[in-house]
């Protein structure tokens, strides 16, 4: 008995790679059954199904990808005025300013104290978060927190992507 053959392969095996495709469809089709199930029990119990999905979606996403999103879409809610202005130093933050010396001021970055004060202040050494306080390019408020890590300010980005702040705020025990 000789065994048909198409293109050089059995029909047997033809069949077999259906078969287990057709398998993988119809427990996927469970799956999203259950899925919707799920989201079904959460909108019974005052859930909001959209904001769920989303924060799924965001969960995939790794740190950068995540805070890349994040800062285009904040970029785009500011062009568009939807977003509030902010005010980026609250009492404590402009004292502060203020304390500094003139001539660090005068330094060709005038951002650069800012974003230090912020970052020393806030403990968040996140280039989107220096982005939208001081209304800077992203790339610009990058440069910022690697200049803090060389200066000594910031530590390295760990795995996750978030930075030590090593510097403590002014009068606060080392």
């Amino acid at each position: 008995m000789t065994k048909a053959l198409i293109g050089g392969n059995s029909v047997e095996q033809l069949k077999s790679i259906i078969a287990r495709v057709e398998k993988l469809e119809e427990e996927k089709a469970g799956i999203a059954a259950d899925i919707r199930d799920i989201f079904a029990e959460a909108k019974g119990n005052g859930f909001d199904v959209k904001a769920i999905r989303s924060i799924i979606k965001i969960r995939k996403m790794d740190a950068s990808e995540r805070e890349e999103a994040e800062t285009v879409l904040d970029t785009y809610l500011h062009a568009l005025g939807m977003v509030p202005e902010f005010e980026a130093f609250d009492e404590a933050k402009e004292q502060a300013v203020e304390n500094e010396s003139a001539d660090q001021l005068a330094k060709p970055d005038g951002h650069y104290l800012q974003a230090v004060t912020l970052v020393v202040l806030d403990r968040n050494a996140s280039a989107s978060y220096l982005q939208r306080l001081l209304k800077i390019r992203y790339n610009h408020a990058a440069e910022l927190i690697e200049r803090m890590e060389r200066e000594g300010i910031v530590g390295p980005a760990n795995h996750l992507g978030k930075r030590e702040v090593l510097r403590k705020p002014e009068g606060e025990a080392a």
